[in-house]
């Protein structure tokens, strides 16, 4: 062990490693400093009911006692993945955070299931037929 330490490059390697080991973690907590916003969201869609067999011929399928051929819940995830947290007024009122559904698509109700910080006061709200919108106060990481 001695002769390690004694040796004449100990002292050069042993600077470059230490250098080494700085850039890394340097950068390793610059990038983990950095705060930014990032609305990040998921979907995933479940068919309830689909287009009428022959076999069933005398079911009907009403929502608001209008016949509807074809019934899907879409659940939503929607959060923060940045470390900033994301205001509810970076949505401005000309370019709010929408829902649209393609135009062969009719959204019958649009519901918040669940939130995990009810003060953020996360809302969906039904525009038309094709479009909703949700609105919240604050949404943290």
């Amino acid at each position: 062990m001695s002769d390690i330490l004694t040796h004449p490059y100990s002292g050069h390697i042993g600077t470059v490693l230490t250098f080494i080991l700085g850039v890394n973690v340097s950068v390793y907590l610059y990038y983990r400093g950095q705060r930014f916003k990032e609305p990040s969201w998921a979907i995933r869609t479940a068919n309830l009911v689909r287009e009428r067999s022959p076999r069933f011929s005398r079911l009907t399928v009403l929502y608001d006692d209008e016949p509807v051929l074809r019934v899907s819940v879409s659940r939503i995830w929607f959060w923060n993945a940045g470390r900033e947290t994301l205001d509810g007024a970076d949505m401005t009122a000309s370019s709010p955070l929408t829902i649209e559904a393609d135009q062969s698509i009719r959204i019958l109700e649009l519901e918040v299931i669940q939130s995990n910080n009810s003060p953020s006061n996360i809302q969906a709200i039904k525009v038309d037929d094709q479009h909703g919108e949700i609105s919240f106060e604050y949404l943290d990481q």
